[in-house]
């Protein structure tokens, strides 16, 4: 039995029990309460993740917002009461830098390449838990896919590689593929994971579109943040910044027009559908990339059951 708290979340505890012939995963929140289950045979694939808390990063973000304001503006009669915006407004800080530690996770997928659990790696206890329920899918599941983080490609040379860099996921990716399957990495500021493609699992249809790729919400997240910090000490503890916040705001304002400017310039997307009809895998083109992508297209096609690809032409 594995159990999780994750307070940014609506107060949300996951419990986890592991019998003999499945999992069975209660999910229980302010807003969800949630139990599905699964046997260990519909397990296909093991790997791990890193990520950062995006429910962290937001609290902390407005914990600091009206941390700041209440610094601005009240004005309260008891000294005391002063020291609760001032703790808040530390705390916020300290939960946002936070939030951009990468926590480890194992990802149970089933063979359709479906998520069914995710367990989180917290101490040395929690981990002893974890490696028993993996050992127990592993003796009741046959031909179970392990990919990891710290080594996804094999010794094997691909057949074709593709990089890009995501600026609005600040995210690198390097897709490789294979003669069976698609096997990538992504890496950035909010987390790290590697996944597989079956060429088996792909219908042949393609998907060709356009997406923006822009930083302006970062840019105004952080500068938002930045100008609540400065804000908050020069008004709850006396900090002389000398800096002048109608400028500050200008600049920041000039940043975010300017990388909106440059987001509104569409990036070509290609991607493969599955045979359910959903978009499988989808990546970003560069500009030179467009005539090695089209082989890898052909490439992939060649690999594809024929009758897969006569349902996609027909289509």
């Amino acid at each position: 039995k594995i159990t999780s708290f994750n307070p940014f979340q609506n107060f949300l505890r996951i419990t986890q029990e592991f019998h003999e012939d499945k999992a069975i995963v209660r999910l229980k929140s302010l807003s969800i309460e949630r139990t599905t289950e699964f046997s260990y045979e519909e397990v296909g694939e093991i790997r791990d993740v890193f990520y950062t808390s995006t429910a962290q990063r937001t609290f902390s973000f407005f914990t600091i917002l009206v941390s700041n304001m209440v610094l601005a503006i009240w004005l309260p009669s008891q000294p005391t009461w002063y020291l609760i915006p001032k703790i808040t407004l530390i705390s916020g800080v300290f939960l946002y830098i936070s939030s951009y530690f990468k926590k480890w996770h194992i990802v149970i997928v089933n063979k359709k390449g479906i998520a069914l659990s995710y367990l989180q790696r917290n101490n040395f206890s929690s981990n002893a838990l974890v490696e028993e329920a993996l050992e127990k899918i592993n003796s009741k599941s046959k031909n179970i896919d392990e990919l990891t983080t710290a080594a996804p490609f094999p010794n094997t040379r691909p057949a074709f590689k593709h990089n890009y860099f995501s600026i609005s996921n600040l995210e690198k990716t390097v897709d490789c593929f294979y003669e069976d399957e698609i096997i990538g990495l992504q890496k950035g500021a909010f987390g790290e994971e590697a996944y597989k493609v079956k060429y088996s699992n792909l219908s042949g249809e393609i998907y060709n579109g356009k997406e923006s790729d822009g930083l302006q919400w970062h840019i105004f997240e952080w500068g938002i943040l930045s100008l609540s910090i400065i804000s908050g000490l020069e008004y709850g503890f006396g900090v002389q910044t000398e800096i002048n916040f109608v400028y500050f705001l200008l600049i920041i304002g000039m940043l975010i027009t300017a990388a909106w400017i440059v987001s509104l310039r569409k990036r070509d997307v290609v991607g493969f559908y599955n045979k359910t009809g959903q978009i499988e895998y989808w990546a970003f083109l560069n500009r030179s990339d467009k005539e090695v992508f089209e082989k890898i297209i052909e490439f992939v096609k060649s690999k594809i059951p024929d009758n897969a690809l006569k349902d996609a032409e027909e289509k």
